[in-house]
């Protein structure tokens, strides 16, 4: 696997496989999705496809790990003895310092190690070819993705990753490091422009601006939040180092940076305050952009939901309110 094959969700993720054999790490990227190397005698391959079968799809062990299951080439044995034999041999004396006869040893036990390795490396890719992938019950023949091993492992990462990161498609941008920063120095929501709200948290209804906390992201958002705080036993609050490498992983595969514009948005919504050194930050405000500005100003903080205060519906019916009273244009902040 060199060069790793990778592929890209929703225009804005990269996603390369974890190759392991025994649950050793071999090749790729190890952050990337978990492809287990499988090699079987060819008479028990019959036997072991039948078993994944059921172990990809009932295993909590392989929920977001793909199997690849081959037969070992018949040859290959023989292949990696020599190789192995030929770079021992190739090592005993410094080509620099030798002989002539002996110079030539050397370099054709160097030659002979490099094509028994190719010759091995050729008896792989055609074994992987011919072999199948399975991913939570689903077997797919390896020839059906592709023509060659790294064009079928990439064509079965991209269907894997889609079901893996089911939630990517709720966020799906890489927005720059500023955007919630950006987002939460906009006072007036009716003012907000696409560029500091590119998912659209902020409607505007009967003449009002004020964040849906029902779009689906984050909807999403919270309810996986207040899930983790069950899990937590209550405690209160999660750490914001937390909340990001929570989304950051499946099923959702938000980056840091967009995390931290959802939780801004909600911030904004008095659905969740933040928790910094110096006192709670209950919504927008000049404390509240310094700590969503990177992803280590928001590992430092804590993040909990909001616990009473006026709704954002009754926050809106004060300001126009106070507005047809006085005549002036007020904010529907609760301060």
């Amino acid at each position: 696997v060199d060069p790793a094959p990778s592929v890209r969700l929703e225009k804005s993720k990269d996603v390369k496989p974890c190759v392991k054999v025994r649950n050793v790490f071999v090749a790729g990227d190890e952050n990337g999705i978990e492809v287990r190397l499988e090699l079987a005698e060819p008479a028990a391959v019959a036997d072991r496809r039948q078993a994944l079968q059921t172990e990809t799809n009932s295993s909590t062990e392989h929920k977001n790990a793909v199997v690849w299951l081959a037969a070992i080439p018949g040859d290959l044995d023989h292949q990696l003895v020599s190789a192995a034999r030929s770079a021992w041999a190739s090592r005993l004396e410094d080509e620099m310092q030798a002989d002539r006869e002996v110079a030539s040893f050397l370099r054709g036990e160097r030659a002979s190690a490099e094509g028994a390795k190719a010759a091995a490396r050729r008896s792989l890719e055609a074994a992987l070819a011919e072999g199948s992938f399975f991913f939570r019950g689903v077997s797919r023949a390896a020839a059906e993705l592709g023509r060659g091993p790294m064009d079928a492992l990439r064509g079965e990462l991209q269907l894997a990753a889609g079901k893996i990161f089911e939630y990517l498609k709720l966020v799906p941008i890489r927005p720059s490091t500023d955007l919630a920063a950006r987002f939460l120095e906009v006072a007036d929501l009716s003012r907000m422009s696409a560029d500091r709200d590119p998912l659209g948290f902020v409607t505007t209804k009967g003449g009002g601006a004020k964040v849906n906390v029902d779009h689906p992201a984050l909807a999403e958002a919270m309810r996986a939040f207040d899930n983790r705080m069950d899990e937590a036993g209550g405690a209160g609050r999660l750490q914001g180092n937390v909340v990001q490498d929570m989304f950051l992983a499946a099923p959702y595969g938000w980056t840091k940076d967009a995390t931290r514009y959802v939780f801004a948005a909600l911030l904004a919504a008095k659905e969740v305050k933040f928790h910094a050194a110096d006192g709670p930050i209950r919504g927008p405000g000049a404390k509240a952009v310094e700590v969503v500005k990177s992803t280590m100003g928001f590992a430092k903080i804590g993040v909990s939901r909001s616990q009473g205060g006026p709704s954002p519906e009754a926050l809106l019916r004060a300001a126009e309110r106070l507005r047809d009273m006085t005549g002036e244009a007020v904010l529907p902040l609760e301060d």
